[in-house]
């Protein structure tokens, strides 16, 4: 997710570094996190090992950053780590700070999924502002997270397939979203899930704050994708007989359908 930086709270010596830095084989791209390291003796506030100090360095190092995420392993936690309590210091271009996003709900019981979802919500329910909704029917595809192996394919499908009955795609969340993106979901009509366990929280947000119905039919199969179709036609106030249509006709592409299925 472009302007969101992550700061990790961990030792030196975790396993996690290894397996986040492995996205530079799959993108040409390092994963946007950054280590805060825990040290047994880090000699007093603002000496090396001490977040506060690392996470207003992170700002000043990456003024990109429109938010930073603040999180820590496993291992930190049990150690007794909490979260600092800073103001952020200020892009000197922009002039503003980056959000600071700290994970309170973090316990050594939520493993990585749940704190994936949970750490989207903390992003949307961040950003996220009452706007007018579009002009023309759109969703927002809250697909895989990025490192599916498929996860750009899965959303381009799904996006291919909305557009014909007509419905367009206001944002892909995670998946090539920016902070400003985040800031314009309530401007789509409903919300298709394809993945629940990495949308669940930031969608049912948007539910309760601003009243945006969602989807969430994984479109699997020909059956599948036809329902999910049809219920985002609907929340977009479609006509019924023109979505069954243009889903009759993608069939009959797709499915190699006898021809007398394609006069329904």
């Amino acid at each position: 997710m472009r302007g969101v930086h992550a700061v990790l709270r961990a030792y030196p010596d975790e396993w996690y570094f290894p397996a986040l830095h492995g996205a530079w084989t799959r993108t040409g791209e390092p994963t946007p996190v950054s280590l805060s390291a825990v040290r047994e003796h880090s000699g007093g506030s603002w000496a090396p090992g001490d977040p506060t100090r690392d996470l207003a360095g992170m700002a000043r190092s990456r003024p990109e950053a429109e938010a930073l995420i603040f999180a820590r392993s496993e291992t930190a936690l049990l150690a007794g780590e909490g979260t600092p309590i800073l103001s952020l210091p200020e892009n000197p271009e922009t002039g503003l700070s980056p959000k600071l996003i700290t994970c309170e709900w973090e316990s050594p019981e939520v493993r990585e999924v749940e704190a994936g979802d949970l750490g989207l919500a903390e992003l949307v329910r961040a950003h996220a502002q009452r706007q007018q909704r579009s002009p023309a029917p759109t969703v927002n595809i809250f697909g895989l997270p990025v490192f599916g192996p498929n996860a750009a394919a899965e959303v381009a499908e799904l996006e291919r397939t909305l557009g014909l009955v007509g419905i367009g795609v206001n944002a892909r969340v995670p998946l090539g979203t920016t902070v400003a993106d985040l800031s314009r979901l309530p401007r789509a009509w409903a919300n298709v899930v394809l993945y629940r366990e990495a949308a669940e929280a930031a969608t049912l947000f948007l539910q309760d704050e601003f009243g945006m119905p969602r989807v969430t039919t994984p479109p699997i199969g020909s059956v599948g994708t036809g329902a999910v179709l049809r219920a985002t036609a609907e929340l977009c106030f479609l006509d019924p007989k023109s979505v069954r249509r243009a889903v009759w006709a993608e069939l009959s592409r797709t499915g190699k359908l006898a021809w007398y299925a394609r006069l329904a």
